[in-house]
């Protein structure tokens, strides 16, 4: 009698877990609020201006605006990084050598809009 106990009681475990599965996905939500977003952050030889473009799911382009950090190093990072980010579709990307201080100012001013960007959507 037992056996048969644990025998239907399984057997009811399996269906109900089998039955509760079948639910429905639901819709993912957007990641970002589609846009233009904007953020300064503090580079080598002054203050930067990184505009990013989302679409609601990813991150379609960075520009950044540098008009004060030093031709042939700062600039130069500023332009790679913005294409290495919007490669890879995050501001975590490893930073210029010799531009460490752009790098981080760049790669800080595209979290914000990332961040500002992902709130707008909710």
């Amino acid at each position: 009698m037992k056996y048969k106990l644990v025998a239907l009681f399984s057997a009811a475990c399996c269906l109900a877990l089998a039955v509760g599965c079948q639910g429905q996905t639901a819709e993912p939500a957007s990641r970002y609020a589609a846009g233009s977003y904007q953020a300064e952050a503090t580079g080598y030889g002054g203050t930067l201006t990184v505009t990013v473009e989302f679409s609601q799911d990813q991150l379609l382009a960075v520009s950044v605006s540098a008009p004060a950090e030093t031709p042939g190093i700062g600039l130069e990072a500023a332009e790679q990084l913005a294409s290495d980010i919007t490669a890879a579709q995050t501001w975590s990307v490893d930073g210029i050598s010799q531009a460490t201080v752009t790098s981080d100012a760049v790669k800080h001013a595209v979290k914000t809009c990332m961040e500002q960007a992902a709130a707008a959507a909710c």
